[in-house]
């Protein structure tokens, strides 16, 4: 499939706060932690953002905001893509540099260049599409991966603490580096 031509991708110098408070489906941390989710393989990643790029997308009857993300392979470890290999990771919102409001952030919006992560994406393929009224855009035209929250699906390491949604990993709570957090993301044999 290919996205509708009149859908139109700008690339901005600077983020536009926009809070979207989207209610998230509870998932128990079995269910975020599992390989597949809604029929989607979710891969995991350690890697290292080496740039973020805002995108305005202009649909016919909205203008919709998200970054992409390049991230650079540390250890792949749900599969075994190469480490320094460069892969590119859809937000779902902008990412802010130094986000503003904490409390309605995602964990995304921390992410700066530079930064150390782990992120859970699913890779895209053909039938992950976003669609406002008539109009389709193929996600996999605009990154290879994305994440099903900007908040649940990333772990940052920042300084000698990890930002990761505390609230949906009760048993992460004494967690301290992403070496930790890798060891109970990786894929069990």
């Amino acid at each position: 499939g290919q996205s509708d031509a009149t859908i139109k991708i700008n690339s901005m110098e600077k983020a536009i706060s926009s809070v979207t408070a989207s209610v998230l489906i509870f998932l128990t941390e079995e269910e975020l932690l599992a390989e597949e989710m809604f029929g989607l393989e979710l891969a995991a990643f350690h890697g290292e953002v080496l740039a973020i790029h805002n995108l305005e997308v202009e649909f016919k009857e909205t203008t919709d905001y998200f970054s992409v993300i390049e991230f650079e392979i540390i250890e792949d470890l749900r599969s075994d893509k190469e480490a320094g290999s460069v892969i590119t990771i859809r937000m779902p919102g902008p990412t802010q540099e130094n986000g503003i409001n904490q409390s309605e952030m995602d964990t995304a919006d921390l992410l700066t260049v530079g930064s150390q992560a782990i992120i859970m994406p699913v890779k895209y393929g053909e039938t992950e599409i976003y669609s406002v009224g008539e109009e389709t855009l193929y996600l996999n035209e605009v990154a290879e991966y994305g994440v099903g929250d900007g908040r649940r699906f990333i772990f940052i390491e920042d300084k000698n603490e990890i930002i990761f949604a505390k609230e949906a990993y009760p048993s992460f709570a004494s967690m301290d580096s992403l070496e930790k957090i890798a060891n109970r993301v990786r894929k069990t044999e």
